[in-house]
């Protein structure tokens, strides 16, 4: 009998939102994954939702069709973060989507944060 977790990726990006907020890192940008039995709309729902219970500023958020899945911000921290689920697929697939996932990370990493202004200095 197989008992494999499915953890839905949208799930991964709420708490790692919800994470971020908490050590007061903004998240203020999102890509929501998109695909074969993915409902956007339900999704960016869940993801409002957890963020609106959080008290995370919803006219800070901007939803975007591709890039990092979070950009979050803070005056010290800069992260682009790449969120993955866990399928019930067999393990040839989850090992191509964890390359692909690694992948994404490793084209994000940039030597420093893009020039925001003094707004944002530490």
């Amino acid at each position: 009998m197989n008992s494999q977790v499915v953890t839905p990726e949208i799930d991964v990006l709420v708490a790692v939102s919800v994470w971020l907020w908490r050590r007061k890192v903004l998240p203020y940008q999102f890509s929501i994954a998109h695909g074969k039995d993915i409902d956007v709309q339900v999704a960016k729902a869940k993801l409002n939702t957890a963020l609106d219970r959080e008290r995370i500023p919803g006219e800070l958020r901007s939803f975007v069709g591709d890039g990092p899945d979070i950009t979050a911000i803070s005056g010290s921290e800069y992260w682009q973060i790449e969120c993955k689920g866990a399928g019930s697929g067999k393990p040839a697939t989850q090992r191509n989507n964890f390359d692909r996932a690694l992948s994404s990370a490793v084209s994000y990493y940039t030597e420093s944060a893009p020039d925001f202004g003094e707004n944002l200095a530490a």
